[in-house]
């Protein structure tokens, strides 16, 4: 499981929305 990797992702799709 790489939660890291998930977190990133997810940050990066928000930081991306904004």
């Amino acid at each position: 499981m790489k939660l890291l990797t998930l977190i990133r992702e997810q940050v990066s799709t928000a930081f991306r929305a904004q």
